[in-house]
């Protein structure tokens, strides 16, 4: 062979060990995504061609940039997956400059030693800093998050965000990467390069340890700077080394540019799964600063499992503890519901309800579920003309949001109040109350904030004086509420009939309809009356202004914040007042405005573990109501009406 076909030949397979790289950094990629061939071999050659004139391996950060803007994870998925690519060829780079100082141990130079000698502790000290982060991770998460916490939220954000893109890709690409390919790719790679230096050293007379040295040793650039300009010709070694180890990148570069010019490239379309799949900062930031604090691994773990798949655009969770997400996978847009641990199981009755009930009620569809014993998760349909009822209620004439409660109702009393028909049991209303009533009166007096708002008898609430809660401690005993509930009867219910839980569908004749979200099957005691006094505590209480109000300023027995409630919520809470009236004896309605009373009472303790600092306005709101209901519905049962 001659000697320029010896060198063709170098170059061809130094390009095919590019090649089988950039195959190999694929795969490190379809862990999460598919990414386009021809782009990762363009980014991995500018990126090596920057490597060839540059120090410092700044062409990795080339890399990292090319392939991050066009990666459906972005460049936190091209920095982990690059890391990986560079850890494994460190190693292997230190083994096989053992081999060649054995293979070759009788021409052995002392730049030979040294380098074998340097890569080797770089591989040892890779693989023991790997084992000691492996070991200690929990430690290592709490440095990075001390470090992180020195910066402003944003700038924590990206370091947080970067430092869990390098863990927890580089733990999913050991777990589910493809073995036998990434060897056998591997193996291609190192076979084809280590036969390029082979076939160049033969061209160049040099051996192959000094080809290997040269190559790991000097970039071109600094080789060139070091010659005597008057010594370079064509035929000199460095420029031929030159000519090597750039003319392969050009050409990988010329041909993936044509490519691209000719014609876009097409990549396999499959769900992706995204590193972090909130896309909004402040939950981001408060999902990071959990995982690298060592709080809620559980959750951690599960929440990955179940959304690693999609990307989330919003959360609208609410009063309860389950999560509702808006999110978008694969071009389709959906509502996801899950909840962690003790109140998975009853979400997943809430799944069992809604396909129950699909052919009885209009209701959301399930479009799929999962469940084991850590979690429980449910999808919805996004439904374009789809709108919540809280918006469509102040955004169209307050007549069409009346007819679509007065149809809801007419749909629940035909439908699902019509089944199961029977009179509650003493022991299901006692429980009810102990549990629902009693026992959160209990919480809510016990907590501190609350404690200390109990010194006083009464609350100013907006310059308004109110009775505190222990004034109606007597109106709120076992016996007194098991004459108030004692003509319930039990039915089928919704079980959480507020505002925020009806979604309106707008038609385009003029007639909207409506669905129902989120039931509530652990209620113990089934009435109607249950679902009635849902509504009534939105459109009575106003619970979902309360959701979106500031904190407010407590100061002695003094609660001041800012709450609005619409004209539109009065007109349609006198409406169903007048509804209740004209449809149920006054001990009935008595009952739905007392059980108005037991759904903020379950509302408290769950704010003020969850949201303290405005879990006071949330018990202003309850004891505005209370007082209201007292005051309407008190003399009935031989209580006072005191001012």
């Amino acid at each position: 062979m001659t000697g320029i076909a010896l060198f063709g030949c170098a170059i061809v397979l130094m390009m095919l060990g590019h090649g089988a790289k950039t195959y190999r950094w694929r795969q490190f990629i379809s862990v999460y995504e598919q990414a386009d061939y021809a782009m990762l071999l363009n980014a991995l050659s500018v990126g090596h061609l920057v490597n060839a004139f540059v120090p410092f391996r700044l062409g990795d950060i080339v890399r990292v940039l090319l392939s991050g803007r066009k990666l459906k994870n972005g460049y936190s998925l091209a920095i982990s997956t690059v890391v990986a690519d560079l850890y494994v060829d460190t190693i292997t780079v230190g083994g096989i400059f053992w081999i060649l100082s054995l293979t070759f141990r009788q021409t052995e130079s002392a730049a030979l030693f040294s380098k074998t000698s340097h890569f080797t502790v770089l591989a040892l000290v890779l693989i023991v800093l790997s084992v000691i982060m492996y070991a200690q991770s929990n430690r290592v998460k709490l440095v990075v998050q001390n470090v992180a916490s020195l910066f402003n939220p944003k700038i924590e954000l990206r370091l947080l965000h970067l430092s869990w893109a390098i863990i927890h890709s580089i733990k999913d690409i050991y777990l589910r990467l493809d073995r036998i390919k990434f060897v056998l790719s591997t193996m291609v790679m190192w076979a084809a390069y280590i036969l390029s230096y082979a076939l160049f050293a033969h061209f160049t007379t040099l051996s192959l340890p000094d080809v290997f040295l040269t190559v790991f040793s000097s970039n071109v650039g600094t080789l060139l700077l070091q010659s005597e300009i008057r010594s370079l010709t064509w035929a000199s070694l460095p420029v031929l080394y030159t000519i090597y180890m750039v003319m392969p990148l050009v050409l990988i570069a010329l041909i993936t540019a044509v490519k691209r010019w000719i014609g876009k490239s097409e990549v396999e379309q499959r769900p992706h799964k995204t590193i972090l799949p909130q896309l909004n900062e402040n939950e981001r930031l408060s999902f990071l600063e959990h995982y690298f604090s060592g709080d809620k691994q559980d959750y951690i773990k599960s929440y990955i499992k179940i959304n690693q798949d999609i990307n989330i655009i919003r959360d609208y969770s609410s009063g309860s503890n389950d999560t509702t997400i808006l999110c978008v996978s694969n071009q389709a847009t959906f509502f996801r519901k899950y909840s962690f641990g003790e109140n998975a199981p009853k979400l997943y009755e809430q799944v069992l309800w809604l396909k129950e009930h699909a052919g009885v009620l209009p209701v959301a569809e399930v479009l799929r579920f999962g469940r084991d014993a850590d979690y429980c998760y449910y999808d919805m349909p996004y439904i374009s003309n789809g709108i919540a009822f809280f918006d469509y209620i102040h955004t169209m004439p307050v007549e069409q949001s009346w007819n679509i409660i007065h149809s809801m109702l007419g749909c629940l009393t035909n439908t699902l109040y019509r089944h199961d028909h029977c009179e509650p049991s003493e022991e299901s209303v006692q429980k009810y109350i102990d549990e629902k009533v009693l026992e959160n009166i209990d919480r809510i007096l016990e907590h501190r904030k609350i404690k200390a708002l109990c010194r006083y008898d009464t609350v100013v609430i907006n310059n308004v004086e109110y009775h505190n809660l222990p004034y109606y401690l007597p109106l709120l005993r076992r016996e007194v509420l098991q004459q108030v509930f004692a003509e319930d009867i039990y039915t089928d219910i919704h079980g959480d009939l507020t505002i925020e839980n009806i979604i309106c569908v707008r038609n385009k004749t003029g007639e909207d309809g409506f669905y129902l979200i989120d039931p509530n099957t652990s209620n113990y005691h089934d009435s109607p009356n249950l679902d009635y006094a849902k509504l009534l505590q939105s459109l009575h209480g106003g619970y979902e202004f309360f959701m979106t109000a500031k904190p407010p300023l407590v100061k002695e027995n003094r609660i001041d914040f800012l709450h609005i409630k619409s004209a539109h919520y009065y007109d349609l809470y006198g409406r169903f007042d007048r509804y209740l009236a004209s449809q149920f004896t006054p001990a009935q309605v008595r009952s739905i405005y007392f059980h108005e009373l037991v759904h903020w009472l379950r509302l408290m303790p769950y704010k003020l573990a969850r949201d303290e600092k405005r879990a006071p306005m949330f018990y202003a709101g309850m004891l505005i109501v209370m007082q209201d209901v007292m005051d309407r519905f008190g003399p009935m049962l031989g209580g006072k009406n005191e001012e």
